[in-house]
């Protein structure tokens, strides 16, 4: 299975299910109409049994049709525990979760999370389902405390996140994150090409290195590490330009976006600065 994807031969872990399930069981059913009471409990079975489909006999259709190098471990009630090549995993979710929005009716009150554990196809399955556990705690971690809004289950403030590659990831960004890395591979082929032309796997290498330290900064607070400006803006200009020019004006326009840091960084780079110019 491990053999059926692209790039290094890892299997992804991919586990899911539905946030707050059973606040919305309890409480999500009551308030559609405020002039009925229509809490009974025919409605929370009536629930119940429609994701316990969706989540067993629609999957299974759905796995077989667009996602065949997938092995199902458990699907059903609400939740889901798959194993699959890892250069498919992020796309595999993606999909699924797209068809999870549209079986609730884009209900953003109604939503799902998800991890996504990568491993070496000898490891064995017990151990990868613990880290899974934890990725998993880590991408339903909230983001509001505020849990007495009418907007707290609210999937843009609630959980419907996907922990990969120890970041947490809105769903609603995922597209974005496939899209970033089918450019790189895309750029590193051309590269491999024309050397001239779009970007070597070391600047990528660095890029990775350099979003660590990007994310290092905004969850610690470590300004050391906003060293990472200018570490890129030097790999940029030696790997990418000449002459002040971009040797490939695509590759130029996505890293000049990359290099417009927030106001409150640029502030922060520029007191540095002040700091040192001082001492």
């Amino acid at each position: 299975l491990a053999d059926q994807g692209e790039g290094v031969n890892y299997l992804a872990l991919i586990k899911g299910d539905i946030d707050n399930l059973g606040m919305l069981m309890a409480l999500g059913l009551d308030n559609d109409q405020a002039d009925k009471n229509l809490s009974a409990i025919s409605r929370t079975t009536t629930m119940s049994n429609h994701l316990k489909y969706f989540f067993s006999f629609y999957l299974n259709n759905f796995l077989r049709e667009h996602h065949p190098n997938t092995y199902t471990i458990f699907a059903g009630g609400d939740d889901l525990m798959l194993i699959t090549p890892q250069s498919n995993a992020i796309t595999l979710v993606d999909s699924f979760n797209k068809k999870f929005e549209s079986f609730a009716c884009f209900n953003l009150e109604l939503h799902s999370s998800y991890s996504i554990t990568h491993f070496k196809d000898h490891t064995p399955i017990k151990l990868v389902n613990l880290l899974a556990d934890e990725n998993q705690s880590q991408a339903k971690m909230e983001k509001s405390d505020d849990l007495n809004s009418s907007e707290s289950l609210n999937s843009e403030f609630n959980k419907a996140s996907t922990f990969v590659f120890e970041t947490k990831v809105k769903n609603a960004e995922l597209d974005n994150l496939i899209s970033y890395s089918d450019q790189m591979v895309k750029w590193s082929k051309k590269n491999e090409v024309n050397s001239k032309e779009g970007v070597s796997m070391g600047v990528i290498r660095n890029l990775l290195t350099y979003s660590q330290m990007m994310k290092d900064y905004r969850e610690n607070k470590d300004t050391r590490k906003l060293i990472w400006h200018p570490l890129l803006t030097y790999s940029i200009n030696r790997n990418l330009m000449k002459n002040g020019e971009y040797l490939d004006q695509e590759v130029g326009a996505f890293f000049e976006n990359v290099l417009k840091i927030s106001k409150s960084e640029k502030e922060l780079d520029t007191l540095i600065l002040k700091n040192k110019q001082v001492k």
